[in-house]
């Protein structure tokens, strides 16, 4: 179960990379493993920004955890706060004199 998983993310990775050089007109992109550990070659051609492209694949992600709010199951969710304001709004905004010119 864990080779499957670790097997998997290895492709993800190798799709997410090639979709991110195919943003830059990269052709014939070859990904190759070394071993089995979980180091990776990349060659491509005719990459415009080679630069830019090395950063891209060079940099680390940044994982951020935002907190959500859960506007179901309970008896007055966010949404419905936020669908009340909006109408409150929109009517407000119906109502106003156009300014003039």
């Amino acid at each position: 179960m864990l080779t499957e998983k670790y097997e998997e993310a290895i492709a993800n990775t190798r799709n997410n990379l090639c979709a991110r050089l195919d943003r830059y007109g990269a052709a014939n992109v070859m990904f190759r493993r070394i071993g089995v550990s979980s180091c990776v070659v990349m060659t491509a051609d005719n990459v415009a920004d080679t630069q830019r492209v090395r950063q891209l694949l060079t940099r680390r992600g940044k994982l951020e955890f935002w907190e959500t709010y859960n506007s179901i199951g309970s008896d007055i969710g966010v949404y419905d706060l936020l669908y009340a304001a909006n109408e409150m709004l929109t009517g407000l905004v119906e109502k106003a004199p156009l300014p003039e010119r």
